[in-house]
C-alpha cells in the first residue's frame, strides 16, 4: 500500500522530496522509508525509472521509459491498492462505518500507520465528530466506536458524503452497490409526481439518502412501520424507501422516513408556481445594481435578462425563508474560493433582502444568488473582447508566419476583421484603422490603441493569457512574455513573513494593519476584511486560508502572504498558510485567476504542505509557479 503511494507522491511533484517527508506523512520510521526507497532504486532501471539521490535536498525521479514506467505503476497499483489519508476526517468515516468496535491495531492496519499515530489522530477525531454532537466510545480491549442511532449520526454522514469522502465512496461502492440504481428511481419519482427541482436540490435529497440507507446498513435494522400521509412529498419518500427495501434489503426506522420527508420536501416544489415580483422588489435590486455598477464600471443594471433571472431567484427564496425552508449548496466552497468578488457581492445583497424585508439569507443561498453575478460577469468578459473590432497583426513580412498567427487569433475574435501587415507597410497598417494591435516586433510608428508583443509561434496558454488580459477594463501596450508568470508582480518580499499568531483573527488583522501603514489599501480595508470573515470563514482546505475584503478598497493590488511555523486552529480547521489578497478595483477582473492558482493549491495536499514548509520568499513563489504551470 504504501509503496504505490510513495510512487504517487514522486510522480504528482517535480520537486526533490526528503526523508523527513515521507516519515511525516506515512508516520513510519526513516529506516523503513530507506528500505522503500532502495527498493525503487534497485528495480527502476528495468521498469523504466531512475530514483536520483540530490545531496542536501532528498530524492527526485527520472522516467527514462513511459511505456514501461507506466505499465510498472498500473502493476503497483493493482497489487497496492491506494489508502486514503490519515486526516481525522477520514478515520471518522473508517470509524463510521464498523458496525461493532474496533480496534487501534486494526484500525493503524488499514491506514497502514502504527498504534500511536492512530492515537495522536483520536483527539482530533474527537473535535470532529463534537461539531456534530456525535458520541465516539472509547472502551479498554474493545477499542473505538462510533453512536449511530441519531440524526446527529446523519448529519454527519450527509456532510462528509457531500464533501466526497473517500472512505464513505469506497464503502457504498463496495457494501451498497446497488444504492447507484435509485437515482434514476428519484428522479423518476419526482417528475411523476410534478414536482420541480434542479440539480443541486436533487444532489442534497440524493446525499442525504445515502447518508440514511448507509446508516440503515449499519444499524441492521428491524421492519418497521411509518405513516405516509397523502402527499406527494411523502408518495416520493415511501416509494424510494420501498425500492431500497427491494433491492438492497435496507429497513428504516420512523424517524429516519420522518427525516428523509423533511429533505425532500425543503428541495422540491410545484411545477409552474406563480411569481409575484413586486415592483418594491424590483426597484430596490435595480438601486442595488446601479451601486454595483458605479463601484466596480460593471454593466448588471444593462442586462435585463440577468435581472429577470435574480428577481425569479429572490422571490423564489422569499417565499422559501417564509416557510422555513433553506437549500443546500454543495457549491458552495468552490463558489467562495473561485469568485471571491461576486460571494462578496451576494453577501451585500443578502443582507439588503435582510435589512428590508427581514428574511435571513444562509451561506448556501448567497451561493445561489452568486451563480447569478457570476453569469453576467462572465457575458461583460466575453462583450469586451468584440470591442475590437478590427484587429491587425504584424509579422516579418505579412506571409505564412502572419497568416498563420491571423488563424490561432480568430479563436480569439471569431466575428472581428483581422488583416495581417508587413511591419514595411505602416501606411496600410494605419488606413486599416485598427482597435488593436499584435505584432511580433516594435513599431516605428505610434499608435494610440493597445499593442501585443507576440511571438511568431502562439502556443495555446498564450492564447489563453492574451484572451484573459483583454477582459480587463484598462489595456495598455504589454509584452506577451510578461502573462507568462502572471502573479508576478502581485507578491512581494516585503509583504511575505513566517511567524507565530494566537488567533487567525489576530493574524489577518496585523497583515491588513501593515498594508494601511504603507498606504497600499485604504485606511477601512482592515474592517472590510474582518466583515468579509464574520460572514464565512475564509479557511478553507488543506491549510490554505484566502481572507480578502467585502469591497474592493486597494490602492494598489498585491498579495500578503504569512507561512505559520506552529499552526493554529480556527472553527475547527488547520491555519498553515494565509494569502491576503488586495486588489484595487479597476482590477477585480483578476480575482478569477488568482484565485484558480490557489484553489488549484488547496485541492492538492502536497503542494500545499510543501508551501506550508516553505521558509523563504523564493520557495514560495517557486512552488507557486509549480502549481501556475498545472493550471490549464
Amino acid at each position: 500500500m504504501r509503496l504505490y503511494s510513495i510512487m504517487r507522491d514522486f510522480i504528482e511533484t517535480a520537486d526533490c522530496l526528503n526523508l523527513k517527508y515521507f516519515t511525516e506523512k506515512y508516520h513510519v520510521s526513516k529506516r523503513t522509508i530507506q528500505g522503500d526507497l532502495s527498493y525503487f532504486m534497485n528495480i527502476g532501471e528495468r521498469n523504466g525509472f531512475k530514483l536520483h539521490t540530490i545531496r542536501g535536498k532528498g530524492y527526485l525521479l527520472e522516467v527514462t521509459d513511459s511505456e514501461k514506467f507506466d505499465r510498472f505503476v498500473a502493476q503497483l497499483a493493482q497489487q497496492h491498492p491506494t489508502v486514503p489519508p490519515d486526516t481525522p476526517e477520514n478515520l471518522t468515516a473508517f470509524l463510521a462505518v464498523q458496525k461493532d468496535y474496533i480496534s487501534m491495531e486494526e484500525t493503524a492496519f488499514h491506514f497502514h500507520i502504527n498504534r500511536s499515530a492512530v492515537k495522536a489522530l483520536i483527539k482530533e477525531v474527537e473535535t470532529f465528530c463534537r461539531k456534530y454532537d456525535v458520541v465516539l466510545e472509547i472502551k479498554s480491549h474493545y477499542g473505538l466506536r462510533l453512536k449511530k442511532d441519531n440524526l446527529a449520526f446523519t448529519t454527519m454522514l450527509a456532510e462528509m458524503l457531500e464533501a466526497d469522502n473517500p472512505v464513505l465512496k469506497l464503502y457504498m461502492e463496495q457494501s451498497l452497490p446497488v444504492f447507484r440504481t435509485i437515482y434514476p428511481f428519484l428522479i423518476d419519482q419526482i417528475t411523476e409526481s410534478r414536482q420541480q427541482i434542479n440539480y443541486n436540490e436533487l444532489k442534497t435529497i440524493y446525499i442525504w439518502l445515502g447518508a440514511i440507507a448507509l446508516q440503515a446498513s449499519l444499524l441492521c435494522l428491524p421492519e418497521e412501520r411509518y405513516r405516509v400521509k397523502n402527499t406527494p412529498v411523502d408518495r416520493i419518500a415511501d416509494a424510494v424507501f420501498q425500492q431500497l427495501n427491494k433491492n438492497a434489503g435496507l429497513n428504516f426506522a420512523a424517524w429516519q422516513y420522518e427525516v428523509f420527508v423533511d429533505v425532500v420536501r425543503s428541495n422540491i416544489r410545484l411545477k409552474d408556481a406563480s411569481l409575484d415580483i413586486s415592483d418594491q422588489l424590483e426597484n430596490h435590486i435595480e438601486e442595488f445594481l446601479k451601486g454595483i455598477d458605479a463601484r466596480y464600471n460593471t454593466k448588471f443594471t444593462d442586462d435585463e435578462n440577468f435581472k429577470k433571472m435574480l428577481s425569479e431567484h429572490v422571490c423564489l427564496l422569499v417565499s422559501r425563508s417564509h416557510q422555513k425552508v433553506s437549500y443546500k449548496n454543495s457549491m458552495l466552497h468552490e463558489i467562495c474560493i473561485r469568485y471571491p468578488l461576486v460571494f462578496s457581492v451576494a453577501i451585500e445583497f443578502s443582507n439588503m433582502l435582510q435589512q428590508l424585508y427581514g428574511i435571513t439569507v444562509t451561506q448556501d443561498e448567497a451561493a445561489f444568488i452568486a451563480t447569478h453575478f457570476a453569469g453576467h460577469l462572465e457575458k461583460e468578459k466575453r462583450e469586451k473582447l468584440m470591442r475590437f473590432d478590427r484587429v491587425a497583426v504584424v509579422c516579418s513580412s505579412g506571409g505564412g508566419c502572419a497568416y498563420l498567427l491571423k488563424m490561432q487569433l480568430e479563436t480569439i475574435f471569431p466575428q472581428q476583421k483581422i488583416q495581417t501587415f508587413s511591419f514595411l507597410n505602416m501606411d496600410e497598417l494605419e488606413s486599416f484603422d485598427p482597435d488593436i494591435i499584435f505584432t511580433i516586433m516594435p513599431l516605428n510608428r505610434e499608435f494610440h490603441i493597445p499593442v501585443i508583443y507576440i511571438h511568431e509561434l502562439l502556443e495555446p496558454e498564450d492564447l489563453v493569457a492574451i484572451r484573459q488580459f483583454l477582459s480587463y477594463d484598462c489595456i495598455q501596450n504589454f509584452q506577451l512574455s510578461d502573462t507568462l508568470s502572471k502573479f508576478d508582480t502581485l507578491f512581494s518580499r516585503r509583504y511575505f513573513q513566517v511567524r507565530k499568531a494566537g488567533s487567525y483573527k489576530e493574524l489577518i488583522s496585523d497583515m491588513a494593519e501593515q498594508l494601511i501603514k504603507d498606504d497600499v489599501v485604504e485606511a477601512e480595508y482592515k474592517d472590510s476584511v474582518l466583515e468579509r470573515e464574520k460572514y464565512m470563514s475564509t479557511v478553507f482546505f488543506n491549510g490554505v486560508a484566502l481572507p480578502h475584503p467585502i469591497k474592493l478598497c486597494a490602492k494598489k493590488s498585491v498579495i500578503s502572504v504569512c507561512i505559520l511555523d506552529t499552526p493554529l486552529m480556527e472553527q475547527g480547521k488547520e491555519v498553515r498558510t494565509v494569502f491576503l489578497i488586495s486588489l484595487r478595483k479597476d482590477e477585480y477582473g483578476k480575482y478569477e485567476e488568482i484565485t484558480k492558482l490557489f484553489y488549484k493549491l488547496m485541492q492538492d495536499r502536497g503542494s500545499a504542505s510543501h508551501m506550508a514548509a516553505a521558509r523563504s520568499f523564493e520557495q514560495m513563489r517557486l512552488i507557486l509557479r509549480e502549481v501556475e504551470a498545472t493550471i490549464s
